[in-house]
């Protein structure tokens, strides 16, 4: 077996990635509990607040979904849960050459907790380490998940004690994670226009639109129109 080529499902995969997502899945229990209060104010169960956490495991999703739970149809839930979750499309297909090489069910385990951070630190260690066993993914994916259900259920058991999580600020850890993590790898050498425009174009229209659509769909519109770029300037 050839590790640059073929790749492995093993325990020690999986105790790899919850040893490297440990510490920023720390930073999801607050985001966790504040999804367990914000469900019971909207008269979610305790049960059904902490079911929704284990079983969708997607905090944009879960947050738009209960803004609309109780006035719209399934199907308008369904859309809004697709529109914010549809960059895992795109996080699968950049996968697909290594996940493809597993059985379905470890693909299955891969894919079902995956998220932005595991995404993030498995495709680097795909392509930068030439690591090749892919049960890192389930095992940070399976850390973050973890961290998102225990938050959900603080909040939902002593959210009234613990108060508003954002007024801590941990809201700014996330992307200061991404952001180290991009230009821990980023290839100063390689930087061109062709890569920069589409980052500054989403930035732009961000910052444009914000005061024109409904919040989280300028971002999403930027990423449309920066991802459009992308591909009409990489000629795919």
């Amino acid at each position: 077996m050839t590790p640059s080529s073929e790749v492995t499902f093993t325990k020690n995969g999986f105790v790899i990635g919850i040893k490297r997502l440990l510490p920023i899945s720390l930073f999801l229990v607050p985001f966790g509990i504040g999804f367990g209060v914000a469900a019971l104010e909207k008269g979610f169960s305790a049960f059904e607040a902490i079911f929704m956490s284990a079983a969708v495991f997607s905090g944009a999703a879960q947050f738009a979904v209960l803004e609309i739970w109780h006035t719209s149809g399934i199907l308008s839930i369904i859309i809004i849960t697709l529109t914010v979750s549809i960059r895992m499309i795109l996080y699968g297909t950049a996968l697909a050459q290594w996940l493809n090489q597993l059985p379905f069910k470890y693909r299955f385990l891969c894919v079902f907790n995956l998220s932005d951070a595991n995404f993030a630190e498995g495709f680097l260690s795909l392509n930068k380490k030439n690591e090749r066993d892919l049960a890192f993914l389930f095992g940070g994916g399976f850390m973050l998940w973890f961290a998102w259900v225990i938050g959900t259920i603080i909040g939902v058991l002593l959210g009234n004690i613990i108060g508003d999580p954002s007024t801590y600020g941990l809201h700014v850890l996330m992307p200061c994670f991404f952001t180290a993590l991009v230009m821990k790898n980023w290839d100063r050498k390689s930087i061109k226009i062709k890569v920069l425009a589409p980052f500054l174009l989403a930035i732009v229209i961000t910052i444009a639109t914000k005061g024109i659509l409904t919040q989280g769909w300028n971002m999403i519109f930027a990423a449309i129109a920066a991802g459009g770029l992308a591909g009409l300037l990489h000629g795919k």
